[in-house]
């Protein structure tokens, strides 16, 4: 290995590790009193070594955003994975399930919120969340396009607005176990991928030149 690659590789460690020690700060106090300062003491580095690997609190809150980002569509990407012997609706199952998980996950669901949070006040990471929201539409799309067995001949704009819509639930189900936080959770987890899937299953009969009246008789 180089020195060059060394040096590359400790310094983004390092950065890691302020990034760890911010989001423990955030668990435990939250973000948006958060200063560089009680970074520094929990990461154990001087407030001057900090100021060497980010300028500012905005920074360390985009790298946060932009690991919680890169995890989900990690998670996106390995989902869409086939199996081999898999059926499609058993794959899509696979994936809405894989989806509800990611989102009720305790940490990361305390993490976006604080973030949120955040953005209704401060312009700055408004724009990181909002670079970070076109990021995972344009890769799901991406990954919807490059699907076979996805029967769906939309623009991308309609695809856009029905990745946000689903999100725009999904985000909901965080606030909700938030708030009911003697929900039970597995019923709450059954809850949504089915009704998840009921909206995939309509998607796919809208593409088939289907109407409302014609899968759902009331």
């Amino acid at each position: 290995m180089s020195a060059a690659k060394e040096a590359s590789d400790a310094l983004q460690q390092h950065r890691e590790e302020i990034v760890d020690a911010a989001e423990r700060c955030v668990f435990t106090a939250g973000l948006h009193q958060l200063k560089l300062r009680d970074i520094a003491r929990e990461s154990g580095n001087s407030l001057g070594n900090i100021y060497n690997y980010f300028k500012n609190k905005e920074e360390i809150v985009e790298a946060l955003v932009e690991r919680q980002t890169s995890r989900f569509l990690s998670t996106v990407t390995r989902s869409a994975e086939e199996i081999p012997g898999e059926k499609h609706e058993e794959r899509v199952l696979r994936q809405i399930s894989v989806l509800v998980d990611a989102y009720m996950d305790p940490e990361s669901m305390r993490l976006s919120i604080f973030i949120a949070s955040e953005a209704m006040v401060n312009p700055r990471v408004l724009d990181i969340c909002v670079a970070a929201n076109r990021r995972v539409c344009e890769h799901v799309i991406d990954v919807i396009r490059h699907d076979p067995n996805c029967n769906v001949d939309v623009t991308d704009e309609e695809m856009e607005v029905r990745i946000v819509s689903v999100r725009s639930y999904l985000e909901g189900l965080r606030g909700s176990l938030l708030f009911n936080p003697t929900m039970n959770r597995r019923l709450m987890r059954d809850c949504a991928i089915e009704r998840l899937r009921v909206l995939w299953r309509w998607d796919q009969a809208k593409a088939q030149g289907k109407t409302f009246e014609d899968v759902f008789e009331c």
